[in-house]
């Protein structure tokens, strides 16, 4: 035979006189408000108290819009700028031309800029954000041509 609400109260009133014997106040006070949700439902099954209990307490699962399914990447598009960036190599002239015209091209989603700096610069596969994809790009540039002038500062002075 199944509980009933009564049953289960008289239950949690013995442990909540134990933890008030015991000097646990807080959670003595913590089953006393539990008791609170059970009057007026005594003689109910617990299963069934729980049930509406449920209901009335647990936010049910917001129903969300479906994606909108997005266009694949454009292959041409990523392809044309990797190899542009790639040929502008350190030259600070080319790669802020080519960047520019990336920065501004409305066809260069934040799918395909992500494609971009990944072949570009091999980093994370994924940005939040196109601007944040866009900043490692450039970042990535202007770190590899500062260590490039490092490298050749230290060839200069090296004897061998």
């Amino acid at each position: 035979m199944a509980m009933n609400v009564k049953e289960l109260s008289n239950v949690i009133q013995q442990i909540e006189g134990v933890y008030a014997d015991a000097g646990v106040s807080r959670a003595a006070a913590d089953l006393g408000e539990l008791l609170t949700l059970f009057e007026g439902h005594e003689d109910m099954p617990v299963d069934e108290f729980l049930e509406e209990f449920r209901k009335l307490y647990v936010k049910q699962p917001r129903k969300t819009a479906a994606k909108k399914p997005t266009a694949p990447v454009d292959e041409v598009l990523v392809s044309r700028y990797v190899r542009r960036l790639k040929e502008a190599g350190k030259e600070r002239a080319p790669f802020d031309q080519v960047f520019a015209e990336l920065s501004a091209d409305k066809k260069a989603r934040k799918d395909e800029i992500n494609q971009i700096q990944y072949l570009y610069i091999g980093g994370r596969k994924a940005w939040g954000t196109r601007k944040a994809a866009l900043d490692a790009i450039s970042e990535t540039f202007n770190y590899n041509r500062y260590q490039s002038a490092v490298l050749e500062d230290i060839k200069k002075v090296t004897p061998w």
